[in-house]
């Protein structure tokens, strides 16, 4: 029936409220701090992944804890060590890499399970504690 949403789409409508309400949150809090010395490139590299999982994925959990993983120190994991790593998982695993492939993100071998960045969203100082 035209005019209905599916469970899927109220469960989008849902996440995409939270979304909006954290960057409320997010531009109060760069409002308020406009003054004081803010770690832009921390910031920075934290909503480079944000964007990209709400403008092309939307389920961004899965998939953010495995882009923060192989930004990490490995750039190139099986699945197994991701699940066993992020503690997600095995069919979460397989579905989010192969989404993440989908928008050339990561490149996935299917033969192997081997998952490798394919693209560098930010470099990996950009995270490190200060």
């Amino acid at each position: 029936e035209i005019g209905t949403m599916t469970e899927e789409q109220k469960r989008l409508l849902k996440e995409y409220e939270k979304v909006k309400i954290e960057l409320a949150k997010f531009a109060k809090l760069a409002e308020e701090a406009e003054s004081q010395d803010l770690d832009f490139e921390r910031i920075t590299a934290l909503l480079s992944i944000f964007r990209v999982l709400v403008e092309k994925i939307w389920q961004g959990q899965a998939h953010y804890r495995i882009l923060m993983t192989l930004h990490g120190e490995k750039e190139i994991m099986t699945r197994d060590e991701l699940k066993n790593t992020t503690g997600i998982g095995g069919a979460y695993i397989l579905r989010a890499v192969q989404e993440l492939a989908n928008v050339e993100l990561v490149d996935h071998d299917i033969d192997t399970s081997q998952v490798s960045l394919r693209q560098r969203l930010y470099a990996k100082k950009a995270l490190d504690e200060k």
